[in-house]
């Protein structure tokens, strides 16, 4: 009942009816009552303290001392008090007086008439008759004719205890048992249960002889049919709250199904605006391949003056970086292009996202009862995943350009170029400085023979730098166009993992919707399991009954 009742309490399901946790007893909910009988000195208090385990519950004496019948019941404090001449009401604070009632009564005497009506009325009343019987004295008369005068209805409460077994053998013990079958079903036509007991050792912590006499009161008590139903009572009303806690912890439960497939069509609707951005890069990959062919074409054009002749000569003797800077500006040129490109359809999947986002707040405050909200504004967040995808289709461009090689085809065909450049403008350095030498040294015709060579050679180079031009130029350009296919196929790849990015981000800005709905289910699975774990108990507690 106390843990239905926490149950309740942790799973925000307060119960309509009330569990009776900490009610006082009642008729109708009252200890149990076990009497004891037997002659004066036979042990009876001795046996009640072992049975409870308390040396000091039942005022013993070893003197045959004749009492009234004591009827130890639970208090707050201790008092006693004689409801009549033969009857005193001993109130204790021993917790286990709250469950079990101990009737300590008057020593049987040779005429078992003059018991009072009062004490054979709490006899009716108890649970259970222990008839003590001394080891050293079983055969009383006197208890045994008490017995006799019973009515039938006590047969099925009375049980006979062999008080202080300690003091025999055990081989006499169980001659004495046997005896007093013989005699009981004799003399009563029935034979109650016996049992030999040792209360002093009981009370010295070896409760090996009450073992038996535990378990007969374990099952002589669940038999009583008022205590059955008072048990079904409570079963019946512990289940009504059960059923109530489950009717409102699965109707949480619903609920959270539904925010789940809620949560999954958001993520449904994400993904598909990724994919309708996606259905459109055939257009943007028609618009960076006019892209591509458009900055080939100025770098061409600037490929052919960087080619000239004369600045061609000049870098034989300054060093050619021709190609490193032509792939330079060109990188340079696409990348900006791809930037125009990269920002604008950003800016587009921005407005879609934004728009949905304030969509959503509404939706979602609707559908699970919360705020939309993430770590940062989502303006802020959007505006990352746009700068993150411009910066990745750039460096897409320039990994693009790198992979097209267009150094090295244009390092290779300079370097042939530059070398026969290099071997003609030395041939004409030579020629005329050595017709510069004759002059000086007034050699007839040598001047003019070798200035001649030299001017041929230099315009050997000079023809050379326009033919190999031209060559270059035509190769470029058919690099640059039979290329252009695979540019635009490597973008398309890094355009949608750009854009896989940023809708990636779009989704985890969701963090906090997805944590709320993990927190309400992992709440609501642990109240499921203790459900489920006091279910089975009742239904233990069932099938014992």
């Amino acid at each position: 009942m106390r843990g239905i009742d926490k149950l309740a309490c942790d799973a925000t399901a307060p119960l309509s009816l009330d569990l009776p946790l900490t009610r006082e007893p009642s008729d109708d909910d009252q200890a149990y009552l076990f009497a004891a009988c037997g002659d004066a000195n036979c042990g009876k208090s001795t046996f009640l303290n072992g049975l409870l385990g308390s040396s000091d519950l039942c005022e013993t004496s070893d003197l045959p001392l004749s009492h009234p019948t004591r009827y130890y019941r639970y208090a707050a404090t201790d008092q006693d008090e004689h409801s009549s001449e033969h009857l005193q009401l001993c109130h204790r604070s021993v917790e286990e007086l709250r469950h079990f009632e101990l009737l300590d009564t008057s020593a049987i005497h040779h005429r078992a008439d003059d018991y009072p009506m009062e004490l054979v009325a709490l006899l009716t009343k108890a649970d259970l008759i222990f008839c003590i019987l001394s080891v050293s004295n079983p055969w009383s008369p006197d208890t045994w004719n008490f017995l006799t005068k019973l009515e039938k209805e006590f047969h099925p409460k009375i049980a006979l205890v062999i008080q202080q077994i300690d003091e025999r053998d055990p081989q006499d013990i169980e001659v004495v048992v046997n005896h007093l079958k013989d005699l009981a079903d004799k003399k009563l036509d029935f034979i109650p249960p016996i049992f030999a007991v040792s209360a002093n050792e009981a009370l010295n912590g070896n409760r090996q002889s009450y073992r038996q006499i535990c378990v007969y009161i374990d099952q002589h008590l669940g038999g009583l049919e008022a205590r059955r139903q008072q048990l079904r009572h409570w079963v019946k009303i512990a289940d009504a709250a059960l059923i109530e806690i489950d009717d409102k912890v699965e109707g949480r439960a619903v609920e959270l199904r539904e925010q789940n497939r809620f949560i999954h069509e958001v993520e449904t609707e994400i993904e598909e605006m990724r994919e309708s951005f996606i259905q459109k890069l055939p257009d943007h990959l028609i618009e960076v391949g006019d892209t591509f062919k458009k900055e080939g074409q100025w770098i061409s054009k600037h490929l052919y003056r960087k080619l000239g002749a004369f600045r061609s000569i000049v870098r034989v003797f300054v060093g050619d970086r021709t190609a490193s800077k032509i792939e330079k500006d060109f990188i340079e040129r696409i990348q900006y292009a791809v930037e125009q490109v990269a920002d604008r359809d950003s800016t587009k999947v921005i407005l879609a996202c934004q728009k949905h986002w304030q969509e959503l707040e509404m939706r979602i405050e609707k559908s699970m009862g919360i705020e939309l909200t993430s770590d940062r504004p989502i303006d802020q967040n959007l505006q990352s995943s746009k700068d993150h995808f411009i910066l990745q289709l750039r460096q897409a461009a320039e990994l693009g350009i790198n992979n097209l090689r267009v150094r090295h085809l244009l390092e290779n065909e300079i370097r042939v170029r530059n070398r026969a450049l290099k071997s003609l403008t030395a041939a004409w350095l030579i020629c005329t400085l050595s017709g510069a030498v004759c002059g000086i040294m007034q050699i007839p015709w040598a001047p003019w023979v070798l200035v001649g060579l030299g001017i041929g050679f230099l315009s050997i180079a000079i023809l050379c730098t326009w033919v190999t031009r031209r060559n270059i130029l035509r190769d470029f350009r058919e690099r640059i166009l039979t290329t252009c296919g695979a540019f635009a196929h490597t973008m398309e790849g890094d355009f949608e993992n750009a854009l896989q990015v940023v809708f990636r981000d779009y989704t985890d800005s969701l963090v906090h919707v997805r944590d709320h709905f993990a927190r309400e289910k992992m709440s609501i699975e642990p109240h499921q399991r203790r459900w489920q774990n006091y279910f089975l108990s009742l239904r233990a507690i069932e099938q014992d009954l």
